[in-house]
């Protein structure tokens, strides 16, 4: 009762303070439909699949959709996770990152932050930055490329490079300012 009577005194106090101020405040927000979401999902969990195969599995704590009438993109702003399955609805590779976009009229997926992504060989890659572009054939080299620093886990090898273009199963790369650790038996 006393918290009450306390809610209603601030109320009268503070609606007869403003009442008899002659200052006005004024406001002026603009809000163009671009900054804000017309779309706003959290904790998704989503299958993506091509007559009725299971293709993808993408997991992300939060998706935003931004559309005006000439730029529109897909933001996960908490990071995104996405599975790939062989025709057997096997996993076959993954990838994750901390910040992903994409960007509907090219057809481009921008990854940033500790991007991580293994292969169907078991090959591991890890980078700051990743593009994927769909427009390009999957099987051509140039789908998947980064200008950032990368580290390549390999079985018998890890590779450090500062750039490379792949096709988007990760499978065939060219790298650029390669180095190499290789380990190997001295008794052999």
């Amino acid at each position: 009762m006393v918290q009450k009577n306390i809610r209603i005194f601030l109320f009268v106090f503070c609606f007869s303070v403003l009442s008899c101020s002659d200052n006005t405040l004024k406001t002026n927000v603009s809000v163009k439909n671009y900054d804000l979401p017309i779309l706003h999902g959290e904790n998704i969990s989503s299958f993506i699949s091509n007559s009725g195969v299971t293709l993808y599995r993408l997991k992300t704590k939060i998706w935003n959709v931004y559309v005006d009438g000439v730029f529109s993109y897909w933001s996960f702003p908490k990071g995104v996770f996405l599975e790939k399955f062989d025709s057997f609805s096997r996993i076959n590779g993954y990838i994750k990152s901390d910040t992903a976009y994409f960007f509907e009229k090219t057809g481009q997926w921008q990854l940033i932050g500790n991007v991580y992504m293994q292969n169907s060989f078991g090959e591991t890659f890890e980078t700051s930055e990743l593009f994927y572009n769909q427009r390009i054939p999957s099987d051509s080299i140039g789908a998947v490329y980064t200008d950032q620093s990368i580290k390549i886990n390999k079985k018998d090898k890890i590779i450090f490079s500062q750039g490379m273009k792949a096709n988007s199963f990760m499978t065939e790369y060219i790298f650029y300012n390669n180095s190499f650790k290789i380990t190997f038996d001295e008794k052999k």
